[in-house]
């Protein structure tokens, strides 16, 4: 029997947890044992004795950390207690909506063993408006050799959004090293899935992602986004990568991470950690960098000013 564990950090947002949990026990898990790790980021929370009245009679680790640490921490520690064969990463607001979700991701990777992560697509719900956006499909399908995904991931092959719809090996992972990994992110987990094994993409919708005023993302630190880019240099020196090769990866996927945290933080002279980073980085990577920051601030602007002139 597969034993797939889902590894689920929370921060006081206690119904969705509940929905979350709820979508879990509502897939197709015929011969399939599930295994709930939920890591409570809040060092006061009393939401244990909640999750255990409404799911008194299934199989929930719950661990609290002594500190707030993080979603990315603690994704980390809850992979320390996962015993499955099969890992999924979800965050406490994601929603499952595909009962075979389990079922097909399963079969893709009991069939070709060198797979270390079967991906799917999701939908957008936003909580505020109720619109529902279902056109942000994977670009590719099918089987996909993990060098060639690493090269292109996220320019030119897609990342399935966040890691609630993917299964992923925890073998391949630990052989990765993710378990010496202190901060993981989603970006973090398929990059090191993909060093170890190949992927394979379905095109089924299999969940709900929801936008509202509390998600992790909009609450991101400065420290977060600069772990997340030293774990990205840090991971392409182990590429099998030529120097020019390793210089296009590492400006892509930074300023990846970059652009997405100036999304909701644009003024750059407040996000002096981040420039400081920049500043550290080889001359040609700093140069890429700087100008592709300064064109996505300046476009930010004018559309600011645009805004404000209607």
């Amino acid at each position: 029997m597969d034993k797939v564990s889902f590894i689920i950090p929370t921060y006081r947002r206690k119904n969705f947890l509940i929905e979350a949990i709820s979508s879990i026990f509502k897939l197709n898990r015929n011969n399939i044992e599930v295994e709930i790790i939920v890591i409570d980021d809040d060092p006061f929370s009393k939401i244990k004795e909640v999750l255990f009245q409404a799911f008194y009679n299934e199989k929930i680790l719950y661990f609290r950390n002594n500190l707030n640490m993080g979603a990315g921490y603690s994704r980390a520690r809850g992979l320390n207690f996962a015993t499955g064969d099969f890992v999924v990463f979800m965050d406490d607001d994601d929603i499952y909506n595909n009962s075979d979700f389990l079922k097909m991701a399963l079969r893709e990777l009991n069939a070709d063993k060198s797979l270390s992560m079967v991906g799917f697509n999701a939908v957008i719900l936003n909580e505020k408006t109720g619109k529902v956006i279902e056109n942000n499909l994977l670009n590719t399908s099918g089987f996909i050799d993990g060098l060639k995904y690493l090269k292109k991931f996220s320019v030119e092959i897609d990342k399935p959004l966040s890691t609630f719809t993917t299964v992923f090996s925890k073998k391949h992972l630990i052989y990765a090293g993710i378990d010496k990994v202190k901060m993981l992110n989603d970006t973090v987990i398929y990059l090191y899935s993909l060093t170890t094994g190949n992927a394979f993409l379905r095109t089924e919708n299999i969940g709900l992602y929801r936008i509202h005023s509390k998600n992790i993302s909009k609450t991101l630190s400065q420290k977060f986004i600069i772990d997340n880019l030293d774990e990205k240099i840090s991971l392409s020196k182990k590429l099998p990568f030529s120097s020019y090769d390793r210089v296009v990866w590492n400006f892509r996927q930074c300023s990846d991470s970059i652009l997405y945290y100036l999304g909701s933080n644009y003024n750059w002279k407040q996000n002096k950690k981040i420039k400081m980073w920049v500043k550290k980085q080889t001359l040609i990577l700093r140069l890429f960098l700087m100008t592709t920051i300064r064109k996505a601030i300046l476009k930010k602007r004018i559309k600011v000013l645009l805004h404000k002139t209607k």
